[in-house]
């Protein structure tokens, strides 16, 4: 009896099935772990990259047209043009922000706004190198996402918009040097009005 016992437990011991299950559970917990390491570098790669556009959870207050839509030489003459309001969404997550990039009367400055709430909050100024300032001592400080978005925007985006083809900038229509509204076909796809744009008037 005892030799029957013995020999009972070491084929269980040595059961074949038993290797095979801890070996499968082995690997899956390797590949389990090697996913997540790579979902966090992923990650962090695009959070470096893309910046995350926050928003509140409701609608706009007009839709935009392709029509507004800024991209290239037009978005970068627009913005600095001395008076621009304009809208930058991203498309896959339906987030966005506005603000408003206006000149100095007479220094090559252009102090940044943001939409806040229901009123515009100064967040910094651009010099004539185009590089962006963040007020120190603002309503909102350099960590708020708001004023991540304006510096990704004029770092990173600004000059490589074609990377990015989720994320669209859109005017107000209204010019973006005198701030009037646009009214010809060409100066609402440009963002300038034809006199700031140094063009003659439509008759």
């Amino acid at each position: 009896m005892e030799l029957v016992t013995s020999t009972f437990h070491n084929k269980v011991a040595t059961n074949p099935f038993d290797d095979v299950l801890v070996e499968r559970v082995f690997l899956f917990g390797q590949y389990i772990f090697f996913t997540y390491i790579c979902f966090i570098i992923i990650k962090k790669t695009l959070k470096m990259d893309l910046v995350k556009i926050p928003t509140k959870t409701k609608k706009f207050n007009f839709q935009f047209t392709p029509e507004s839509e800024l991209r290239g030489q037009n978005l970068r003459n627009f913005v600095f043009a001395g008076n621009a309001l304009f809208t930058v969404l991203n498309e896959n997550t339906g987030n966005y922000v506005t603000f408003k990039v206006k000149k100095h009367k007479e220094d090559e400055v252009w102090f940044v706004t943001v939409l806040h709430g229901h009123n515009y909050v100064n967040i910094g100024t651009c010099f004539s190198d185009k590089k962006f300032k963040v007020k120190r001592d603002g309503h909102l400080n350099v960590e708020d996402q708001k004023v991540k978005v304006f510096t990704w925007f004029l770092d990173t985006f600004f000059n490589n918009q074609d990377k990015y083809p989720m994320v669209r900038v859109y005017h107000h229509g209204r010019c973006g040097a005198c701030h009037k509204t646009l009214t010809t076909p060409e100066s609402i796809k440009s963002g300038i009005g034809p006199v700031c744009g140094g063009k003659k008037r439509i008759k």
